[in-house]
Order: C-alpha cells, then structure tokens, then sequence
C-alpha cells in the first residue's frame, strides 16, 4: 500500500501503514474535532482539551481542524499540542465561495467550475491553494487531508450542486497544485455524506479515482440511536474500500446538534461502539472522528463529567477499543513506526561478536588501506607497524639527526671561541688588525699552551696582565 502521491514523505508512508495495521486490529483510533482550540470552558486561547478533563488526562489520538482557520495563529498554537501528544493530524477545509465571497454553504455562481484553468476564479483559488500549501509546510507533520466534505450533500459549493465530472476535475488541480508547492505530507481522504443513501454518487460518479485518493472515509450523524445508518454506510464504504484496497475510516459522527440535544445515556456504548466493534465491515475502520465541543453555539460531543452520556464515555475509554493517545497514538514523527497495541518490550539485543584479530606483513611502504576480502561491513581494521618504520617515519629521523650534528657543531666552535678568548701568547706572525680572532694565530696559541702548559707559555716573554692575556701585544697596539 503506497500513497496517491508518488512523492510521498517517509512519514506520510508510515501513516499511511499505520492505518492500515490499525484498521486490521480491534481497535480504532478515537478522533475530536477542534480539541484544545474549542471547548466547552473557553474559546479566547488554547485550554486543556476537553478529552484530557474527560479522561482525566488523556488526550485522543487523531485531532481534527478546519483550515478556515488557518490565518488565526492559535491554530497552530493547538496544532503543536496534538503534536506533542502524538496525534494523528485531520484538516478538512470550509473555504468560502470563490466566486460569490459568501460563506461555504453558499451554492451559488458555479464556483466549482469557476476555480478550474480558465474560470473566472482560478486565480484567486491558486493563491487560497498555495497559502494552504504554505501552512501545510509550517505544520511540518503527516496529515490527513480531506478536501471538498460531504459532496452527495446539497449542502457545499461543491455539493451535488456542481456536477461530478468538475468535482473530480476540481480534486485534482487541487492536489496537483499542493504537490507543485512541495508539499508531500498528506493523505488524501475522500469523505462523502452517508453512502448508504447513493452509492453511485459517492462511489462511482463522484470518486476522484484510486490513484488520486488514500483513505476512503464517510461522515454521518443521525438523532440519537445512530447505529442502523451508521452501520449501513460502514457496509458500502467497506466494500468500495476493500476493493480498492484502502483504509476505511469514519471521518466525522454524532447526533444533531450535539449529545445534549437529546442522546441517551448509554449513547457511545450502546448506538456507537458495541454496534460498531461487533460488524464485521464497520470493525475495519481505522479511525473514527466526532465534532467538536463548543459554548457558542452550547454543545457537545465528548462529555464532560455530570453531561449526558457521560459514564458510557468512560466505558468507551476504558474498553480498549477505542485508543487514544497514552495508550497507543501512532508514532508518525519520528521512524520506526511502533505498534499500535500494546505488547512486551522486546528482547535485549544479542551480544557483539569478540574481537578478530588478523595479522598480515606489508610488501612495501606506506601502507595507504588494507583489503580483506569476505568480512561483514562494520569491521574496524588497525594498522601496527611492528619494527618497521614507514617512510614518513624514515624522514623525521634523518631531520633529528641533521638537527642534532648542527647543535654538536656549535657547541664545539663555541668552547674553540671561549678557549681562545682566554689563552694568550701569539705567534711572532700574527700582525693584522684583530689578528688575535685570525685562525692561524689561534691555532698556534692554542697548540702552545697544549704542549708547554700555561706557564710555559708565559715564560717566554714579559709579565702580562689578566687583559694582556686575552690581546696579545701586537693585536693590542693594531686595535689602538
């Protein structure tokens, strides 16, 4: 199973497999729209997520939002939250009409058509398109996308108000355009409205086609007892899923108008999880959405503690089928992707292998690599030299040595200088200026005080003092 995109992120892969191990397990993923963004206690910054007070500290494990929404910076402030819980990212995406600048619902101006190449809204819906792409890139997570919702409804611009062939022509320039911009996060989810009421709409007429979608998915609400329509949507979404081989997931559900509208008290175990969790096509889901709680209008769909419906929500979490995110969130942002149930640690890895040591005699030096053929990869090779010295080795002694006669050099001329600064006693022939420092003359005095010993020297001529000793009186009277 490989992504629509052909471009796909690793992430956005792993995703992609984590829904559908998922979705063969007993379990699902449990969704909230909007969760920490809108919620029952406030709604001027990001709170605690309902759930988590629901739970008391937990939080689900795919979070949902409205990409209307994406110039409010809070959004990516609650984003980041869900991040670091592990949650599963869903963005579908109310944009306003193109044409008319009314809201979502208004169906008016052929809108869908006017965005396509030529329309008289393509430029603006270009621009719309690659700010989406640039949020995308600030999110820096998978997601699942699920673009034009609900469209068997007459209730979007794009509904069945547009015809198929410019809703599946619409799907992919949008999709095209989102890859162009480099963005290769998502998974694309096509979710029509109750399947159950229009097969062909949803599933052969509308269907944007396998090579453009991931997720097969479907939105339903329904008064109070749901599981009868829900039931049956699962079973033709099922089938078209299975046969294209995608996951199956239930995109958004609940009651009109929220569960304080009129659901009963054992509303999530009786209409929605035995239901759900005991049919054999409803069980494949990977992930089922509910919407999100809110004080205006004042509603809910995941009860706080004293609401209706409460304690079956608790059974629900304590169940085990459906998974929120301390328990078994799916870990799409960073590799390797964990297992979705909880099982054993695994086993310590096995020891490392001793140490080979290989001896070998080199042929000539240096020795640029040693070759061995036949050993695993990660093999750390040192090279010892033994008694052999390389040639760089070679080099440095003969500069050691050269040093060392250098300095043995000026050692010797340095006790010759003092030697004869301190004799006396010249040659008759010694009669040049400074004729004292001249060769010939130190050599011959210092032969003569060699031979005869310094007193010897001294006696043949008259008394010297301490100076006369070091100049000579010829080598005197020339310096003066």
């Amino acid at each position: 199973m490989a992504p629509c995109d052909p471009t796909a992120s690793p992430r956005a892969q792993r995703l992609l497999e984590a829904l559908r191990r998922v979705g063969e397990s007993e379990t699902f993923l449990f969704g909230h729209q909007n969760t920490g963004w809108s919620n029952q206690a406030a709604q001027s910054r990001v709170v605690e997520s309902d759930v988590t007070v629901a739970t008391r500290g937990d939080f689900p494990s795919l979070v949902g939002f409205n990409l209307a929404q994406a110039r409010n910076g809070r959004l990516l402030e609650a984003v980041e939250v869900a991040k670091r819980w592990g949650a599963v990212l869903t963005f579908s995406w109310e944009a306003p009409n193109p044409v008319s600048g009314g809201s979502a619902h208004d169906r008016s101006g052929g809108a869908l058509r006017a965005i396509l190449p030529g329309g008289s809204a393509n430029d603006k819906w270009n621009a719309w398109v690659d700010e989406i792409a640039a949020f995308f890139l600030r999110v820096d997570a998978p997601i699942l996308f699920r673009p034009f919702h609900e469209n068997t409804a007459d209730v979007y611009w794009w509904g069945v108000c547009a015809s198929a062939a410019d809703f599946k022509a619409a799907w992919r320039y949008t999709q095209e355009r989102l890859w162009s911009r480099g963005v290769h996060d998502l998974l694309f989810v096509y979710s029509p409205s109750k399947p159950d009421r229009d097969y062909q709409q949803a599933f052969t007429y509308r269907y944007p086609g396998a090579a453009a979608v991931d997720v097969v998915a479907f939105d339903y609400y329904g008064a109070n007892d749901i599981s009868r329509g829900l039931l049956s949507c699962c079973a033709q979404a099922a089938r078209f899923a299975a046969a294209e081989g995608k996951p199956l997931a239930i995109a958004e559900f609940g009651v009109y108008g929220g569960l304080g509208a009129g659901a009963s008290d054992g509303w999530f175990v009786e209409s929605f999880s035995r239901p759900v969790r005991s049919d054999p096509a409803c069980k494949r889901i990977a992930y089922a959405l509910t919407w999100a709680n809110s004080v205006q209008p004042p509603s809910y769909y995941v009860p706080l503690p004293g609401q209706r419906a409460y304690e079956s929500f608790l059974q629900l979490y304590s169940s085990g089928a459906a998974l929120f995110a301390k328990r078994a969130s799916p870990n799409v942002y960073s590799p390797p992707l964990e297992d979705m149930e909880e099982t054993s640690p695994p086993p310590p890895p096995p020891p490392p292998p001793p140490p080979l040591t290989i001896g070998a005699t080199a042929a000539s030096l240096p020795v640029p690599s040693v070759t061995l053929d036949g050993l695993p990869a990660h093999v750390q090779l040192e090279w010892r030299g033994g008694h052999d010295a390389s040639l760089a080795s070679l080099e440095q002694l003969a500069v050691l040595l050269v040093a060392v006669c250098a300095l043995a050099c000026l050692v010797a001329i340095a006790a010759l200088l003092v030697a004869r600064l301190r004799g006396g006693g010249h040659p008759a022939s010694c009669r040049a200026p400074m004729e004292w420092l001249h060769p010939k003359c130190t050599a011959a005095r210092y032969t003569a005080l060699h031979r005869s010993g310094r007193q010897a020297a001294l006696a043949g001529g008259a008394r010297l003092s301490r100076e006369e000793h070091r100049v000579p009186t010829k080598c005197r009277r020339e310096r003066r």
